[in-house]
């Protein structure tokens, strides 16, 4: 049981400067930061330097919190880079230590410092919770195996394209209004998105409202006890089923994917 997520009991470790001012410590998500903004227009610009706190390994999941990084630095790195093509951004990425239930847990800690509108922040900072928060750290992970069982097919895909394919082959109950994407969305290009982002609008879901349609395969039923287990997730053979059906529903979505205009 030790290696069992809790779905629902967010942890989000940070402390911010600037334009929010709060104290280090763990909240649900980054909304206090964000519902500073008031509103959501394009020109409502502000200043804000984040420490995040990306917990390593299982330490914080063995105390019941919603907060277990298991990338490598390498492929943290990876995504930050990604990610600043979006919107640009400074970041520092080093060794760290965080205290949870009186012990000292190994940690990263993240630096970001960002200039941009509500909705850039926001952006930014829910692709960040995919580091750390379930199921979104799992994605992460098999959003790069999945790359690596067929390097020809994804060449030059957008790791955002893998990851919606990933997430509309589980069940719906397990997205909300805070992800960074939707199940059974079309794929979008960067240029795309970033128009998107630097519009201003308070739902980033809203940016991927083309639907596809007909059947995609499901890895599990909503509620399954499998899909809250790591070494479910880990196990290889577990992977190699979840991937047949993952190159299967990247095939539907690509097919129905339209030309987009930019």
């Amino acid at each position: 049981m030790d290696n069992t997520f809790s779905f629902l009991n967010l942890c989000s470790i940070y402390k911010t400067e600037g334009y929010a001012n709060y104290e280090l410590g763990t909240y649900p998500c980054f909304a206090r930061t964000l519902n500073r903004w008031g509103n959501h227009r394009v020109d409502n610009v502000r200043q804000v330097h984040y420490e995040i706190y990306l917990m390593k390994g299982l330490d914080a999941i063995k105390t019941k919190r919603n907060n277990a990084c298991l990338l490598n630095k390498k492929e943290i790195e990876g995504w930050l880079k990604i990610a600043k093509t979006y919107h640009p951004f400074k970041y520092k990425l080093e060794n760290s230590s965080y205290k949870l239930e009186g012990k000292e847990c190994e940690a990263w800690k993240l630096h970001i410092d960002m200039v941009g509108n509500y909705t850039q922040h926001k952006w930014i900072l829910t692709s960040l919770r995919g580091f750390y928060e379930y199921p979104f750290n799992m994605w992460f992970i098999d959003a790069h195996r999945l790359r690596a069982t067929d390097p020809q097919k994804f060449r030059g895909e957008s790791i955002l394209n893998i990851m919606e394919t990933i997430i509309s082959s589980f069940p719906n109950s397990y997205q909300s209004d805070q992800s960074l994407l939707l199940p059974n969305r079309q794929f979008h290009s960067k240029n795309y998105v970033k128009k998107k982002i630097g519009e201003g609008i308070q739902y980033i879901t809203k940016i991927y409202d083309e639907k596809t349609t007909g059947d995609f395969k499901r890895i599990a039923e909503p509620g399954a006890s499998c899909l809250l287990s790591f070494d479910w997730w880990m196990n290889e053979k577990s992977f190699a089923e979840r991937a047949k059906i993952y190159h299967e529903n990247y095939d539907k979505i690509k097919e129905q994917t339209k030309p987009e205009v930019v």
